[in-house]
This record gives structure tokens, C-alpha cells and sequence, in this order.
């Protein structure tokens, strides 16, 4: 999954540039005790330098307000890396220092059906919810740094210039990301709203 071609299209187009993949993982929030993740970048944790990547979430199970949603804090990747404090919980052992404007940035729930995805850059401020179900709820991620060279997609200026991060509202990664790192959070079934 993490280094098909498929895959890397999407996120090459979300990026603007070519795509490593770095790792996968498993999130698994156990029912009834499945607890919160705090705020947190997810570059907290990958320290990429320069900033360039994007997370693909794939629900394998839907994903609701009550078993655990992510919750996005809309534009907030435009402020960059933002401190962060030990928690010392485990697993999650970050969080954000800066309580965020939520006027600004508002904060948005990605509810997912089970096999769509939510792709995020590694700046984006988002959290998730406790499950307080009776189901478990588990998500695949996958971690893609961006590289240095732009890898324009059929339909794309040659002339444009990546820019930061912006949820469209678009399904298609081609019209959303037309070639530049336009894409914030992107899902392969459905949309946000």
C-alpha cells in the first residue's frame, strides 16, 4: 500500500513534488477505552527538514464523532511547526503549547466511512476523540516525505509554483491539487464540510 504506484500519485499530487515513503502504522482505539489524542503536528514526531509531507489516513472501520474522529483545526498548517509539551501518556507524548484561534481555524471532523481516507500535511494541528462506543475503531497510516524536485501532473502550469497547503473541497486529487501542494485534508470517499 505505502509505495504503490497509486498511492504515490496521490501524494505526489497533493505535494507538488516527488514522494518517499517513510513507514506505516496501525492506530487501534479500543471500544469503551479507546482514551483522547491531544493536539499535536505530526512533524512532532517525523522531524522532517524542511516541513514537506503528508499523512494518509485509511478508516478500517468508520470513523464517527463517537469512536474517535479526527479533528482537523481548518488553515492552521500555515503557522508551521508549533511547540509542543511531553504529555508523558503513551503513544501520544506530544502536544501542542499554543491554544489555537478557533475562529481562525476552525476545527473540523473528518468523518470517514470504512476504506476512505483523510490525507493531512504534516502541520496540521488536529486531534482524536475517545472512543466511547462499543466497536473499535482502527486506522492504517501511511507517512510520505516530500522531495525536493516538483513533479508536475498532466493538466498542471509548468510555471506554477507549490504553495502551502488548502483543502478545496474537491474529491478529485487532480482538480484539488492541480499539480501544487494545495491539498490539506482529502478524502477518497466524500467530502468535507
Amino acid at each position: 500500500m505505502l509505495t504503490r504506484r497509486a498511492s504515490l500519485e496521490v501524494v505526489e499530487a497533493c505535494l507538488g513534488t516527488l514522494a518517499e515513503p517513510i513507514g506505516s502504522e496501525v492506530f487501534y482505539k479500543h471500544a469503551n477505552v479507546g482514551t483522547e489524542t491531544p493536539y499535536h503536528q505530526d512533524n512532532a514526531y517525523l522531524h522532517f527538514d524542511p516541513a514537506d509531507g503528508v499523512v494518509v489516513w485509511i478508516a478500517l472501520d468508520d470513523v464517527t464523532v463517537e469512536n474517535g474522529v479526527m479533528h482537523y483545526r481548518k488553515g492552521a498548517f500555515e503557522l508551521g511547526d508549533l511547540d509542543h509539551f511531553e504529555t508523558n501518556l503513551p503513544l501520544f507524548s506530544k502536544q501542542l503549547s499554543t491554544e489555537l484561534d478557533p475562529v481562525r481555524f476552525p476545527e473540523v471532523p473528518a468523518v470517514i466511512k470504512r476504506g476512505g481516507s483523510a490525507i493531512h500535511h504534516i502541520q496540521t494541528p488536529h486531534r482524536a476523540g475517545p472512543n466511547n462506543t462499543d466497536r473499535d475503531r482502527r486506522g492504517f497510516v501511511c507517512n510520505y516525505q516530500g522531495g525536493p524536485a516538483p513533479r508536475w501532473t498532466s493538466g498542471a502550469k509548468p510555471h506554477m509554483t507549490p504553495t502551502r497547503p488548502r483543502f478545496t473541497g474537491k474529491t478529485n486529487p487532480n482538480d484539488c491539487c492541480q499539480g501544487g501542494r494545495q491539498c490539506i485534508v482529502q478524502f477518497c470517499r466524500g467530502r468535507l464540510n
